[in-house]
């Protein structure tokens, strides 16, 4: 043994492992250094594993940091021997080195394996313990309840807004001890679905109310539950949330309490209403007045099409209608309807109707809606029908009255002819009385005040029936307005109207003589009528094709919101107390201007007088009276 240490560091006879490399500088140095690098990277390694045992107290598994470090700081000595031999052939240190580099090498390989099941379970336990934190963390993060179950239903988790929001520990409702919080209404129906569900595997949701502790209310709360699956598909762990739901609930019974009341409006509304789905063609409600006119009820869910079975539509002359013209078929177009008019035949009878309807959007989270109106106009038709049956009876008395007055007229007009004649023949010596003189000529003005009336109420009778015609020829209008306005010289004289005329001669058009004449002479009777006295101008001139006749006064004038309804049949600008006849000239005279292819026209401010314009083509095309 003496001499054996010696030889652990020197051998006699041995020659260092350098005359391996023929001492070649370059490559002596090349395995010197690094086998020295080598050396002091494992014992640097070492070194860090012992200050890492050496500062944290309690890691997993230390033994094996502690068998890693000897195992690797006896690589690292090898190499330091590697680099000693180069010059001195201490082969016998340097292999047991070697030695017992290979029992710390060995015995830590003959360790790990049994390690490896021990990790596994460690770091399935840290990532367990992990997720567990994190969930934690953020279930108390988030505003709603949280809380988790073992697999047969027993509580064994709850976050703190759980306890903020009960008043009850964490300890008091584990397991069933949530149960107080609930509602006694809703506690059945809640343990029902919850024994349901871990029974079954579904998903758990109920809505329940729970007790506020800050207030002792009841609030509504949606309670969820998914369950947590192994690999085998078997029930780990149930997590939960229970969320305030209560102002949405309070909302929805409030847009529902909206709701009804204002169906029960439209159920007021004596106006039959539909409200129909556009994609499905579906009513979804309808109020009472469109049930009654549907004999009963109009189902809801299904097309507003047949209602009820046996009924058909029609239009107003009684023909068919297709079904893609159904009121509730054309109440989806984007149009709408605006007073479509259909008759709905029914086994209670014939109802004429009229249709409005309207898509309105979606809006305010409410799906798009076509609204559909009804108003039935039975009673209107037939009171139109009894009101045209009055005007043709009304029409017809007119016709046989005017042709009646016209007889006895006409004969009462040949006989002041005739007086006026023989009062002519009185010489100066027997002189006809002054007074019978002035009589006769007060008769004669009534009895063609009263032909005249007489003519108008037969026009009236002729035009709304179409029986009246014109008679085209040439027309010299100069004349016949001359002649007129002549005829309305003592008119003007006893109404103390100036009356000045300013007739362009010449002017020849292609019109009815006698209509012409009678435009003339109710537009100078109006005149005459309402120009309180005032001068009175009659003007006639040509205006390049057209002739232009103007009768302006300075009387009463006319209100602008009045201006076109004199034009219309019995109107009239002041009352018969005042002022008489029936309030036909401007509409006989309008209508005869434009059957003539002209315009009669007012211009006109209260107090300040009347001008009416006269405008007929010299030549109108196509001429023909319009029926009133």
């Amino acid at each position: 043994m003496p001499d054996f240490a010696p030889a652990l560091i020197h051998l006699d006879g041995m020659m260092p492992h350098g005359h391996c490399y023929l001492w070649q500088p370059l490559l002596v140095g090349l395995h010197g250094i690094s086998d020295l690098l080598i050396g002091l990277a494992y014992v640097a390694i070492s070194v860090t594993l012992g200050v890492l045992l050496r500062r944290v107290r309690n890691i997993p598994f230390s033994w094996v940091f502690m068998a890693f470090g000897i195992f690797i700081v006896s690589c690292g000595m090898t190499h330091f021997m590697e680099v000693w031999t180069l010059w001195t052939p201490s082969y016998w240190l340097a292999g047991a080195l070697k030695a017992v580099t290979a029992a710390a090498s060995v015995g830590t390989a003959l360790l790990l394996p049994s390690l490896i099941p021990k990790v596994v379970a460690f770091t399935q336990r840290s990532g367990a313990i992990q997720e567990e934190t994190s969930f934690r963390q953020l279930a108390e993060a988030i505003p709603q309840i949280v809380w988790t179950a073992r697999p047969d239903g027993w509580l064994d988790y709850y976050n703190q807004r759980w306890v903020d929001y009960t008043g009850m520990s964490v300890a008091e409702t584990l397991g069933w001890g949530w149960q107080p919080v609930i509602h006694p209404d809703d506690l059945a129906n809640c343990l029902d679905h919850w024994k349901y569900a871990v029974d079954t595997g579904e998903i758990y949701e109920v809505e329940y109310r729970f007790k506020r502790a800050a207030d002792g209310c009841y609030r509504w709360h949606l309670g969820r539950a998914l369950p947590v699956c192994n690999s085998a598909g078997i029930i780990v762990k149930w997590f939960g949330t229970c969320t305030d739901i209560d102002d949405q609930k309070r909302a929805e019974a409030a847009v529902k309490d909206q709701q009804l009341w204002l169906e029960a409006i439209l159920n007021l509304m004596p106006t039959p209403l539909l409200l129909i789905e556009p994609e499905t063609q579906a009513v979804t409600f309808a109020n009472e007045a469109a049930g009654h006119l549907a004999g009963g009820g109009i189902p809801l869910g299904q097309p507003p099409f047949l209602f009820p079975p046996g009924s058909f539509w029609t239009d107003p002359d009684g023909n068919p209608v297709a079904e893609a013209a159904f009121p509730g078929a054309r109440a989806l177009d984007s149009e709408g309807l605006d007073g479509f008019q259909i008759d709905w035949h029914t086994p209670a009878g014939r109802t004429a109707l009229l249709c409005f309807s309207k898509v309105l959007p979606a809006m305010f989270g409410h799906p798009a809606v076509a609204v559909l109106t009804f108003l039935d106009v039975t009673r209107l038709k037939h009171a139109e029908d009894e009101l045209q049956q009055a005007v043709r009876v009304r029409d017809d008395f007119l016709s046989i009255a005017s042709h009646e007055l016209k007889t006895p007229l006409t004969s009462l007009q040949l006989q002041l002819g005739h007086i006026q004649r023989r009062t002519q023949r009185h010489t100066p010596l027997d002189p006809l009385p002054a007074w019978a003189i002035a009589k006769l000529a007060v008769v004669e003005r009534q009895v063609d005040r009263l032909n005249m009336l007489t003519t108008e109420l037969l026009d009236v009778s002729r035009i709304t029936s179409g029986r009246i015609s014109l008679t085209l020829a040439a027309v010299d209008l100069s004349a016949v307005t001359a002649m007129v306005a002549d005829q309305f010289a003592d008119i003007f004289e006893n109404a103390r109207c100036a009356l000045s005329i300013d007739i362009e001669s010449g002017i020849t058009g292609i019109w009815d003589a006698e209509r012409a004449a009678q435009i003339v002479t109710n537009l100078l009777a109006n005149a005459a009528k309402y120009g309180a006295g005032q001068p009175v101008e009659l003007r006639l001139r040509r205006d390049g094709g057209s002739a232009v006749l103007s009768v302006q006064d300075h009387g009463v004038g006319i209100a602008a919101d009045r201006q076109q309804q004199i034009f219309g049949r019995f109107e009239r600008l002041g009352s018969t107390k005042h002022y008489g006849g029936f309030g036909l000239g401007l509409w006989i005279s309008q209508q005869a201007a434009v059957g003539m292819g002209g315009t009669i026209t007012v211009h006109s401010f209260p107090d300040q007088g009347a001008t009416f314009v006269v405008t007929l083509p010299l030549d109108p095309p196509g001429t023909a009276m319009p029926s009133g």
